[in-house]
């Protein structure tokens, strides 16, 4: 297992030394109910995507089948790119399984991914997988459930998505298999803790990651430490803890676990670790730049902050404008990334502009912009569901499923446009203008324009709106050409969707009392459109899959498409979507 820092006898963490109360904290504020009426209009939700519709992204060429044709994944100039293909930059944008969703029926898994790639998405996450694939705690595999995980990874190759997981995620372990004389188990945060301090829990997490890197898929005939289609790997999902490790911890552990992985198991992917380091001072830089092949980091907005019990409700959430503040989303990663002082590509394996939170609109728009213009290497949202429901259709919004959360579902087409397609060029800053004074953005790019008020005019290039509430609105070129000339454009007008019913402490919407259920709603609200266009148009709203639901009345005055976005539209169904074409 190489040479390294280790603790010869158990050694257990630190006990917390905050407890929760145990009695229920009072609201004083009566409740707030959000209900179908004149402000909110019922939405018909829908997660596969129509193919050859609007909507359908498979044809953007984010795709190249199948996934790890061009050979291993490698690092040049800091950035990366396929060893078959030198010279061009590689970056992926995906999304986060959690629990079953990581492996439904072997039947169900090509659909499934198949539609993904329709979404657009070129990347997944296996992400809280690691307890359903084990057998017992002692590292070995579960034979039923392996085989529906190599079903789904199969699926992800043949259709030309990548995959990125890690060794450990919340596989429970009993502390008696780590050595430890104590009855029952370690908490996923104890074992995160154990796997660099004490070394039965070191081994315990290396016979796991030995069976899983070693088992072969009987789809491919390869081993996933093998797998081209894997090509990135975490050691420990958010296993640092600055309470307790120091940088040499962190390095011994590193350095044991990389020699491990490429002298004993052969792996082949790039590695890294530590990947809630944006909250890490400035002595743990030179573990991460030099034991590391990427760098890998997580942030959220609007993250939900538990009452009373972790986990339940009720939750508490800022529910404010993030654009007022300087540090947020992908900038409260960007300052720790830019200390690192040696090329390296950077990735986001966790993000997300939290539900229920009403400004979560601009959560696309600015981080695919913001990520692109400053040269990240890829992004995962988090997630697409926690457990089965969401593998086969739409479902009442929670924190953070897009599965079941239409609006933020609407929102990757602007990041999947303005990132993975490449809209914005790495270093073109001035493409993305963001007023922190009034809230507002603005995305302005040949091919995507658009932008996120919290009421007013938002101007982009040729696209010029004016809402009135809270909003973002973009249009995007689907065929490749400049936005103006385009003969198919997709424009978004993205106000807030909750559940009926979702209920609050107060009209503030800040404390989180019951979640509500479906049908989903939509917040009216209206948006003048012009867009500078080289012929007349016509417009057709879309439903959530795609399809073309009516055509809408638009004007051309010899230069501009003008009409109105209207979320009520048809109040049996909130519109967002519409697909613009030559008349």
């Amino acid at each position: 297992m190489g040479v390294g820092y280790a603790i010869a006898s158990p050694v257990l963490p630190r006990p917390r030394q905050v407890r929760r109360a145990k009695k229920r904290i009072s609201y004083s504020s009566g409740a707030y109910v959000i209900s179908e009426g004149d402000e909110w209009v019922r939405l018909e939700a829908k997660t596969e995507m129509l193919p050859g519709s609007a909507l359908d992204f498979s044809e953007m060429g984010f795709h190249d089948v199948p996934a790890g044709k061009h050979g291993w994944l490698v690092v040049r100039d800091g950035h990366f790119e396929f060893e078959r293909l030198p010279g061009v930059k590689q970056r992926f944008y995906g999304v986060n399984f959690v629990g079953e969703a990581n492996y439904p029926p072997a039947e169900d898994a090509d659909r499934f991914v198949a539609n993904l790639v329709r979404v657009g998405y070129n990347a997944v996450r296996f992400h809280h997988h690691d307890q359903g694939l084990s057998k017992g705690m002692d590292g070995a595999l579960d034979p039923q459930t392996m085989a529906r995980f190599d079903a789904m990874v199969a699926a992800c190759i043949r259709h030309g998505v990548y995959i990125t997981t890690d060794l450990y995620v919340s596989r429970r372990v009993a502390y008696r298999d780590m050595g430890i004389d104590k009855p029952g188990y370690a908490t996923p945060r104890e074992f995160k803790d154990l796997v660099e301090t004490n070394e039965g829990a070191y081994r315990n997490f290396l016979r796991y990651a030995r069976a899983f890197l070693e088992h072969v898929n009987p789809h491919t005939g390869r081993r996933y430490a093998d797998e081209p289609a894997m090509p990135l790997l975490s050691l420990v999902n958010e296993g640092n803890n600055k309470k307790l490790f120091t940088p040499a911890i962190e390095r011994s552990f590193a350095r044991r676990t990389v020699k491990w992985l490429r002298e004993e198991v052969k792996a082949r992917a790039l590695l890294t670790n530590m990947n809630m380091y944006s909250s890490y001072p400035e002595e743990f830089d030179a573990v991460r730049a030099d034991e590391f092949d990427y760098l890998d980091n997580h942030f959220y907005v609007d993250h939900p902050h538990f009452l009373e019990t972790k986990w339940k409700l009720p939750s508490s959430l800022q529910n404010q404008n993030p654009i007022r503040r300087e540090r947020h989303g992908l900038y409260w990663v960007e300052a720790p990334r830019a200390r690192i002082g040696k090329p390296m590509p950077h990735v986001v394996t966790e993000f997300n502009f939290s539900g229920p939170g009403q400004y979560r609109a601009v959560g696309g728009l600015e981080t695919g912009a913001a990520a692109a213009a400053l040269g990240y290497d890829g992004l995962w949202r988090f997630a697409w569901s926690h457990g089965i429901t969401g593998v086969y259709g739409p479902k009442a919004m929670t924190y953070f499923d897009m599965s079941g959360d239409p609006l933020s579902l609407v929102c990757e087409r602007a990041a999947l446009c303005l990132f993975l397609r490449g809209d914005i060029r790495a270093g073109d800053l001035a493409a993305l203008r963001e007023d922190r004074n009034v809230g507002s953005v603005a995305v302005e790019t040949l091919r995507t324009c658009g932008g996120f008020a919290e009421a007013g005019e938002v101007a982009a290039g040729p696209l010029r709106v004016t809402t009135d509430g809270v909003a973002a609105v973009w249009a995007s070129s689907l065929d490749g050409r400049p936005l103006v000339e385009s003969g198919r454009i997709l424009l978004s007008h993205v106000t807030d969707v909750q559940n009926s019913g979702i209920t609050y402490a107060d009209s503030s919407r800040t404390v989180l009392m019951k979640w509500g259920s479906m049908p989903h709603l939509a917040r009216s609200g209206k948006a003048k459109v012009r867009l500078d266009s080289s012929g007349p148009r016509r417009v057709y709203a879309l439903d959530f899959a795609g399809a073309r639901r009516c055509e809408i009345p638009c004007g051309f005055d010899g230069h501009s498409l003008s009409f109105t976005a209207d979320v009520a539209r048809d109040r049996r169904n909130a519109t967002f979507l519409y697909e613009i074409v030559p008349r």
